[in-house]
This record gives structure tokens, sequence and C-alpha cells, in this order.
């Protein structure tokens, strides 16, 4: 009974704590919120918030996303849709998670499975390259020609990589500015070739998409042109009905003519200025749906140009990552070439570095394996070359880092 009371306590501490984490999450651009009520059908969707920070969605129009909770936002669209209902809008905002939002940390040099790997609160240095399987196996007894091979072919590999993610962003930035070629001179052609087909797709998608919005818009706006030809032409029925009554009144009131005639001019009147409301209304439908159509077209264009930018964002990221370890690589082949034949024993004691952001700049900063990691952090690993003694990595570094302001 106890077990089950400190088990269901721990499950209340859980749930309080993702709530507390949920209210206070402040959105950013190129997030995904998924919108859900019960009133409207039509209302459910998912919206991303583009560059500038704005959304879009029917009736409520625009709305500043960035920096609001969930709550804050979820409170705005109620208020401007709360006019056009007559109960109070059921409405549920939850944010769409997505990869460019997980917390990641970077690993490279003398460890056997260099790459990105999840952040975790609490981790340290010795964590990090525990992830990235440790010093390469063997690391201690493989000769030197077995590490140059392998080395160069991590060199190989990563310089293809380069190139890859090279031609991609050039073809990102293209796509950006709709121009139909990239510019990616450092690229292998190959690359540049395949980046140059998906660019030709992605731009005659867009093209296609901007023909069948103006076709639909053309297409809408002849219907509320006809619609509107239509309402006047009942218009001028009804002012010609309304005409034969009178002249047929004025023979009722003199006894020329009977009294049938003139009710049956007054019911066809009745008739006419029916049909006429009935059509005005369809005519305020049809110019609703000209500038739904406008404004779903504006959405798709500012959803497209969010997700450029986020991988965009997500390239260079990687680019610049893959840039290091090949920096790394070629460093650590130079030292193999340097280093005498017994360099690889296994005493020999690390030298651990982290690359972190502070303030917005990048700084290198001495670590130990029982340096505290965080997000976004790279930590590379090595050994001392012939030149620099092996000396105890020191936390001071990365202490004093963690105490500057970020």
């Amino acid at each position: 009974m106890q077990g089950r009371l400190v088990l269901a306590g721990l499950c209340l501490v859980t749930l309080c704590a993702n709530g507390h984490a949920q209210d206070h999450y402040r959105l950013a651009t190129g997030d995904r919120v998924e919108i859900w009520t019960s009133v409207d059908e039509a209302m459910r969707r998912t919206v991303t918030i583009g560059p500038d920070g704005w959304l879009s969605l029917p009736l409520a129009g625009h709305l500043q996303g960035a920096g609001l909770t969930l709550i804050e936002l979820e409170t705005q669209i109620k208020d401007k849709l709360r006019p056009f209902f007559k109960d109070d809008p059921d409405l549920t905002l939850m944010l769409v998670p997505g990869a460019e939002r997980e917390q990641t940390i970077y690993v490279n040099g003398d460890v056997t499975n260099p790459g990105a790997y999840p952040y975790r609160p609490g981790l340290l240095v010795a964590h990090s390259i525990s992830m990235a399987g440790g010093r390469p196996r063997g690391a201690g007894t493989a000769s030197s020609d077995e590490r140059r091979i392998t080395t160069n072919g991590e060199i190989d590999r990563t310089t293809a990589l380069i190139s890859q993610l090279t031609a991609q962003a050039a073809r990102i930035r293209s796509e950006q500015s709709d121009r139909t070629t990239i510019d990616a001179s450092t690229a292998m052609p190959t690359d540049i070739a395949r980046e140059s087909s998906i660019l030709r797709s992605r731009l005659e998608e867009k093209s296609e998409q901007a023909r069948a919005h103006a076709e639909r818009l053309k297409i809408r706006r002849e219907l509320a042109e006809t619609l509107s030809e239509q309402g006047k032409a009942i218009e001028l029925q009804v002012e010609l009905a309304e005409a034969r009554l009178r002249s047929i009144s004025q023979l009722v009131e003199k006894g020329y003519a009977n009294e049938t005639r003139q009710i049956e001019i007054r019911s066809e009147i009745a008739e006419l200025r029916a049909r006429r409301h009935e059509l005005e209304g369809q005519i305020v439908t049809a110019r609703l749906n000209v500038a739904d159509e406008g404004e779903t077209y504006r959405e798709l264009l500012a959803a497209r140009r969010g997700q450029l930018i986020i991988d965009l964002r997500d390239t260079e990221r990687q680019l610049e990552n893959a840039t290091l370890t090949l920096a790394d690589n070629k460093r650590l082949l130079s030292l193999l070439d340097a280093a005498p034949l017994d360099s690889d024993s296994p005493s020999t004691q690390l030298i651990i570095k982290v690359v972190r952001s502070v303030n917005g700049q990048p700084i290198e900063i001495d670590a130990s394996e029982l340096s505290e990691v965080q997000p976004g952090d790279l930590i590379r690993v090595s050994r001392p070359s012939e030149e620099t003694p092996p000396h105890p990595a020191s936390a001071t570094g990365i202490e004093n880092a963690q105490r500057s302001p970020s």
C-alpha cells in the first residue's frame, strides 16, 4: 500500500512538472501549433509561426505568436473568435514537437562514433564520450598505419558530406530568392546536379501552386461578379413590377381594373424581393471565398518561407559540425604522421575541449571528464602531440564559462 502511494505521488509530481514547463515555454519562429475546436471543424488546423513571429487564422486574422505561451496565445484567439459565436469558443492549442526543437550535443575527435547525441540535464563529459562509444577499441594497441587508414576514411566521408551539405544549403538559398541556378563552386558536380534537380522540382511545384491559386481566384471572382449582375437584374425587375403596381392601383381606384391583378403583382414583387435577399447572401459568401482564397495562399507562402529558414538553419548547423570534424581528423592525421611508434600508449592522458556559444560567440574551453555539458556543446577529444606533454585537464575553464552570463 505504501509503495502504491509513493508511485502515485511520483506520477502527480511528473504531471505537474510537465504542465508547469508548457505554461512557461515561449513560442518562437518556426514553432508549429495544432489548433483544435469542437465548434467548427474548418477551424481545426496546424499553423506555423512565420519568420516575422506572426500567424494567421480564419476569422481571427493575423496574430503575434512569438514570445507568448500557449495559454496566452489561446486567450488571444478566443478573444478574436468570440464575436463570431454565440457561446464561448471551445479551443485547445498544442505545440507540435519537431526535430529542430531537440536539444543536442556533438562529440568528435578520438572517440569510436563521433556525431550528434541527445542532451539530457546533468550530462557530464564522461557520459558524452561514453555515448560516442568511448575511445576507439584497441586505441592503445592499433598500429599507426591502421589509424591512418581509419582517419583517411573519415576525412573522405566527411569531405563528401560537406560537399552534399554545401550544395543543399546553396539550393535552399536559391529557392528562397526564386533563382533557377545553384551557386556552390566548392561542391562536387554530382551533388550540384542532384540539388539542381530538387530545385527545379520545388520551383515547378511553387509555380503550379501559384497557377492553381490564380485559377481558383479567377473562378471565385467571376462567380461573385455573376451573382452581382443577377442581383442588379432582380432589382430592375422589382422596380418594373412596382411601376406596374402603381398603374394597376390607379385603375383599380377608378374601377377600370380588377383587384386580383393588383394582388398578383404584389405577390410577384414579394417573390422578387425574397430572391434578391437570398442572392445578397450568396454574393457575400462568394466575396468571402475570394478573400479566403487569398488568405490561404498567403499562409501557404508564409509556411514555405518559414520551412526554408528552418531547413537552411539545420543544414548550416550540420555543415559547421562537419567542417569542425574534418579539421579535427586532419589534425589527428598530422599527429599520427609526426608521432613516434610508442605514442599510442593506453595511459596517454586525453585532452578535452568544449566549444560553447557564450553571448552569441563560440569559445573553446578546457574541460575534464567531470565537467558538465550544456545543450549545443561540441566536445573535442584528442591526445597530446609529442611537442605538448600530457597534463591533467582542469574543469576551471568550463566552470568559468558556466558562470558567465549567456
